[in-house]
Formats: structure tokens, C-alpha cells, sequence
């Protein structure tokens, strides 16, 4: 064999041009897969990937094929395919991000280091222990990840916190390593090659280990300082705002312009989004705390997605949607689903705090709001995410919840205008960004092909549920008188809020003669919540889950630990155990007023997140929520003491702790006890 030949095409440096074909042809099918399937077969070519990079080195030492280029080959083929890997993720996960930009700091540096280390005549003999382990790691994230797609998100996010301490470590020992060999080379003391697993091994016994713990605990600190500290002074309410809030808002007389229904079923409350946005001719504004790319969630983005292209019906609906920044970064940043309908330029999709690696102190500030919008018709509020847990049929796990139809019957001013209102007021901060690039993720295939496949699901809908589609259909068939309904808000900023929401909840409460009832899914209080839920004492009844059947674990081993505190309150305590969780967030004020809305009956809705609760004057929607409200309560149980219950349903029997919950509440109650005010 030619010089040349050898040099540039022996079998391992062959092995070599073959992984880096592997990386491009992985990357395609990765951007391009949608099933199990597919992911299998990416997971496929970064084995064969990995085999053939075991094979070159065997070899080329075996059959003494070793060349200068292979020596240059073989490591940029390493890292080309590491790099592609970790980039495709990035598009899922928005923590690999981070990943990759440690990935390239470190490579940038070793090549840097090299290069330097080269051009005074001297030679780096192999990989270090701290860079095998790191690329190791980064290859056993990405099989599980391939292999397991539908991984849950703190799972995967542990994951790559893993990987992120094992680049940091790597990367630290690597500039150790280097600093150490050019002090050695200036004092002249190294000659030949530098054998660099030797001053490896050297160095872990020196005192230089420090520095990974004390990066660690920087971070630490960067997040307790931002993400935590801001929030542990719960501001007072201020006079004016007490003196800005008058009761009598809420209140009407005569027939008001609204007209009202409550959605109790999760496949009702789809059935209504989905006519909504079928029957609007202008504009949809959708606002949601938790938007996911499952069933229920597809439904959705398939409706909208009709009503933005129909021109079969001249529509060219204006799409406006507002997503929390947290979930938006988990589920709906590389769904390609979510794409095809942000792709489109009649839609505008903004992001409430949207959370970057570099702005993880950030993650506190939360868009709780969860409101459907359909031109000057009607709209839906309540507490209802957009996923499978909370609309539709689908099996699965599912959360009950409440949401009210509130319909512009054409007389006089809608609340409609007030929520429409809170939206503008809203996505006009400078922390409310727009996410995407409408060209960009346009011309993606995969996008293309999820837009098709959306519609092709909206018609499959059309075909199964005709009578949604209808023409004419008479919301004021279907809908209740009410004299008023007004929209109550927390404050729209950052850092801790005045408890503006929950004030005017209880002033309301107060104000009323009658009794009341309070549904919440659970109940973390702090010293003024407490008071206040005091002055109110017996003419209140609240249910909430009981800590077997709540689908927050950390709400429930709060509950274990301060369910005294509520008991001595004075109000009558009750515990749902109806087998799924509760997550209806309403109130029932005397006998004619009706709350309801995303507030839940914590510190976090008091003082941290936005809120909304849509107060309605209605004596039938006050009849029909207290009538849906005794549904729950007739699988709850009546709390005497911490430990005794005065009555239990015929039925119904006390699930017991389960062993998770019973972990948390021993070795983390004490913990969480001082950050209950975050849960």
C-alpha cells in the first residue's frame, strides 16, 4: 500500500470516515423521529457508532496500522458524534443545553491546551480517567434517553444534572492537568512525551480536589439566592389596598350582560374548548399554566390549528397563546406537534418568565392562569391544565376540576373585556417573550408532517363529535342568569406579591352572614393565612384531599405536619378520599355569589404566582356548584383531631400513607418545613 493510501485510508481510519457518516445519519432520524421505533434505531447507530470506535484502535494496534492522521481521525470522530448526540438532545431536553455548552467549553480548551502544548514539540499520550468517565456518562444518558422517550422530566433532569457535574469535574481536572504540564515544561523538568494518565493519577492526591465541591456549592448558592431568598418575606396587604377592594364589586342587581355554566366532567370541559374554538371567527387567546403534546393536549393544538388555516371557511382566526416558561422549556419546546401550529404566522406565541440555564434563579416566578378566549363570544377560566389530566376522556391518570362557561349574552359590558384586559396587561411585561422562529421551524419536514398529522386528527374529531360543529348553537340555551361577574387577580410582577387574591377572598367570605364552602386541593398556610381563616371559623366549611389521596406529595407531608393548625382555625375540616385527586379550586360564597378559578389555598398562590378567580353573582351557579361541591364531600371524611374523624361515608374507606409519603414525611418534613412556602 501507497504512503498516502496508508495514511489516510487504512481500514481504521476508514472506521473513522464511517462514524462520522453515523453522526449525520443519526442526527437525520433523530430530528425526524415520532415513534418507539424510531427511537430504537438512533440508539442502533450510536451502538454500531461506539463498536466501530472499539474496533479502529484494536486494529490499528494489533495489525501496527497506527498513523498521524488517525491520531487526529479518531479524536474528532469522538467528538463529532458526542457533540451530535448531545445537540439532538438539547431540542427535548432544555437542561442538555447546558450539557452541550460545557461540552464545547471543555473541547475549546483541550484543543487550545494542545495545541499549545504541539507547537513547543511535545506529545499528549491518551485520555484521562475524569474524560472517560464524563464520556461514558454521556453515553449511557443517551441510550436511556433513546431508549425510554417517554422517561418522566425530573427524571431525565437528574440525569443530566449528573452529566453536568461529571463535564465539570472532567473539565476542571483537565485544566489542572494542563496548568501542571506547562509549569513542568518551564521548568524544563518533563522530556519526551507527557504521559498524562501518570500526572492524572499525581494530581488526585493534591489538594487541587477542592475545586469541584466549591463549584458545586457556588451553584448552590446562586440558586438559594434567586430562587428561594426572594420569597421568604411574605409582604402584608397594604391600606390601600384593603381600602381599594370593595365587596359590592362582585355583586349585582338585575340581569347582567354574562350568562354562566359550570364544567364539572373533564370530557365536557374538552367538548366546550373544542366548540369554542371551532365557532371563532377573529380571534382565540389561550392561557395556560401546563400545556402538554399528549391526547387531550393534541385535541387542542388540532383545533387551533384549524381554526388558524380553515379556508375552506375564509378563517384565518389571530391565535394568541400564553404559556408558563417552566413547562413550555419541559414539554412543548421540541414538540414538533406545538411547531406546526407556532409555525403558522397568524399565531403568536408568548412565554410568561421563560427559564434559561443561565437564569435557573429565575424558576420561582409562575403564570398559574388557565383561560380560553374565543372572540366576544365566551371564554372558559377555571383550573384546568392542558393536558390528559384534566380534559377529555382518555384513560390514564386524570385529576377532577372545575372550569365556568361564561357567555357575552350582547347587553352591556362582558367581563370577557376584563380578562382580555389582564391578558394585554400580562403579555406586556419585558419577562413575556415571544419563543420561536416561524421560518425556521416552518421548513422542518418533521414539522410539516405533525401539521398534517394534526389535521388529520381534527377531522377524525369533526367525524366522532359532529354535534360540536354545528352552526347556531345557543349558549344561552346552556347557560345560566347572572347579575355580575367580576375577574379578582394577584399582582402580574415578580418576587413576593401582597396576598391581594387571597385578601379578597376572605373579605368576601367575611362579609357574608351565610356559610361558605372552600375547595382547594390542599391548604399550606402561614401565620396570617391562618388568622384569617380564624375570623371566619365555623361559618366555613373546606374540603381538601386527605394526604393518602393528594397527587402533591410534598403538599401532603405539609398537610401531616401543620393539620393541627388548620383544625384550630375553628373551620370544619374535610378529607377527600374519593381514589383520584381533587384539584378543584372553587368557593362557595352564602347562598348567591360562586368563586372560581387557579387559586389554591397556599403560600404560593398567595405570594408568589399569578392568579385568577372569576367571582360570579348567580343564585342557580351558586345552586349548581354547591350541589357539584357535595358530589366530592359525600366521599369525605370529617375531621375531629389530628388522628379522629367524627363522620366517614358508608363505603369509604381511609387509604393508608403510602411508603414514599411516609419517607418524605420522616427524613424530609424537617426540610421542607422551612420551605413550605415554595411548594
Amino acid at each position: 500500500m501507497k504512503g498516502w493510501m496508508r495514511e489516510y485510508f487504512s481500514i481504521p481510519n476508514l472506521l473513522g470516515y464511517f462514524r462520522l457518516i453515523l453522526a449525520v445519519v443519526y442526527l437525520a432520524v433523530c430530528f425526524e423521529a415520532r415513534t418507539q421505533q424510531d427511537y430504537y434505531i438512533a440508539a442502533g447507530i450510536i451502538g454500531i457508532s461506539m463498536l466501530s470506535d472499539f474496533l479502529d484502535g484494536k486494529i490499528a494496534r494489533h495489525f501496527n496500522m497506527i498513523t498521524n492522521w488517525g491520531k487526529i481521525l479518531d479524536p474528532v470522530a469522538d467528538k463529532v458524534t458526542l457533540g451530535v448526540v448531545a445537540v439532538s438532545f438539547s431540542f427535548r431536553y432544555p437542561l442538555m443545553r447546558t450539557v452541550v455548552l460545557i461540552f464545547i467549553f471543555k473541547e475549546l480548551f483541550m484543543g487550545a491546551s494542545g495545541l499549545l502544548l504541539m507547537r513547543k514539540g511535545w506529545r499528549t499520550g491518551g485520555a484521562t480517567w475524569p474524560g472517560k468517565i464524563c464520556t461514558a456518562g454521556l453515553y449511557i444518558i443517551s441510550f436511556v434517553l433513546l431508549l425510554f422517550p417517554d422517561l418522566k422530566i425530573l427524571q431525565v433532569n437528574l440525569l443530566m444534572v449528573l452529566e453536568i457535574g461529571l463535564m465539570f469535574f472532567a473539565l476542571v481536572s483537565y485544566i489542572e492537568l494542563y496548568a501542571r504540564v506547562l509549569g513542568e515544561l518551564r521548568r524544563g523538568v518533563l522530556g519526551g512525551d507527557i504521559n498524562m494518565k501518570a500526572l492524572t493519577q499525581e494530581l488526585r492526591q493534591r489538594k487541587y480536589r477542592w475545586a469541584v465541591p466549591v463549584l458545586l456549592i457556588l451553584f448552590c448558592m446562586y440558586l438559594l439566592v434567586g430562587a428561594v431568598l426572594p420569597f421568604t418575606k411574605h409582604p402584608e396587604v397594604k391600606k390601600q389596598t384593603k381600602g381599594g377592594f370593595d365587596v359590592s364589586e362582585c355583586y349585582g342587581s338585575g340581569i347582567g350582560s354574562d350568562r354562566a355554566r359550570i364544567l364539572e366532567d373533564n370530557g365536557e370541559a374538552l367538548d366546550e374548548r373544542i366548540r369554542l374554538i371551532a365557532g371563532a371567527k377573529e380571534r382565540i387567546i389561550l392561557s395556560t399554566f401546563d400545556f402538554r403534546a399528549d391526547d387531550g393536549g393534541l385535541d387542542i393544538l388540532a383545533a387551533l390549528l384549524d381554526a388558524a388555516v380553515d379556508q375552506a371557511a375564509k378563517r384565518g382566526v389571530e391565535i394568541k397563546l400564553l404559556i408558563d416558561g417552566i413547562y413550555q422549556q419541559l414539554f412543548l419546546n421540541g414538540s414538533k406537534d406545538f411547531q406546526a401550529l407556532a409555525a403558522r404566522e397568524n399565531v403568536v406565541v408568548g412565554v410568561y418568565n421563560p427559564v434559561t440555564p443561565a437564569g435557573l434563579f429565575k424558576l420561582n416566578y409562575r403564570m398559574h392562569d388557565k383561560y380560553v378566549i374565543a372572540d366576544d363570544t365566551a371564554y372558559i377560566l377555571g383550573g384546568r391544565n392542558t393536558f390528559n389530566y384534566f380534559l377529555g376522556d382518555y384513560k390514564g391518570h386524570k385529576n377532577y376540576d372545575r372550569d365556568i362557561l361564561v357567555y357575552h349574552a350582547g347587553q352591556g359590558e362582558s367581563s370577557l373585556k376584563e380578562v382580555e384586559a389582564y391578558y394585554r396587561r400580562i403579555t406586556s411585561l419585558d419577562y413575556c417573550s415571544v419563543f420561536h422562529d416561524k421560518e425556521k421551524i416552518g421548513d422542518y419536514i418533521s414539522v410539516r408532517r405533525a401539521g398534517q398529522n394534526l389535521r388529520e386528527r381534527f377531522q377524525c374529531i369533526r367525524e366522532e363529535k359532529p354535534q360540536l360543529f354545528e352552526a347556531g348553537y345557543d349558549y344561552r340555551e346552556h347557560t345560566y342568569e347572572t347579575r355580575q361577574v367580576h375577574l379578582l387577580s394577584n399582582p402580574i410582577h415578580r418576587y413576593a406579591k401582597e396576598p391581594v387574591l387571597f385578601y379578597e377572598i376572605m373579605a368576601l367570605i367575611e362579609a357574608e352572614p351565610g356559610n361558605s364552602v372552600i375547595h382547594t386541593p390542599y391548604a399550606i398556610c402561614n401565620d396570617y393565612m391562618y388568622q384569617e381563616l380564624s375570623k371566619a371559623g365555623k361559618k366555613v366549611r373546606m374540603m381538601q384531599n386527605s394526604a393518602a389521596n393528594n397527587g402533591n406529595m410534598f403538599a401532603a407531608v405539609d398537610y401531616l405536619r401543620n393539620k393541627g393548625r388548620l383544625i384550630d382555625t375553628g373551620i370544619q375540616l374535610l378529607e377527600y378520599e374519593g381514589g383520584v385527586s381533587y384539584h378543584g379550586k372553587s368557593v362557595a360564597v352564602g347562598e348567591e355569589l360562586s368563586l372560581f378559578g387557579s387559586f389554591n389555598m397556599d403560600m404560593r398562590s398567595a405570594y408568589i404566582d399569578t392568579e385568577l378567580m372569576l367571582a360570579v353573582d348567580s343564585p342557580q351557579i351558586n345552586r349548581q356548584l354547591r350541589k357539584n361541591l357535595e358530589s366530592y364531600e359525600e366521599k369525605a371524611a370529617v375531621v375531629e383531631t389530628e388522628s379522629e374523624y367524627s363522620y366517614i361515608p358508608e363505603g369509604i374507606s381511609q387509604k393508608e400513607l403510602s411508603g414514599k409519603k411516609k419517607a418524605f414525611q420522616f427524613f424530609l418534613g424537617g426540610i421542607l418545613e422551612r420551605l413550605r412556602f415554595l411548594l
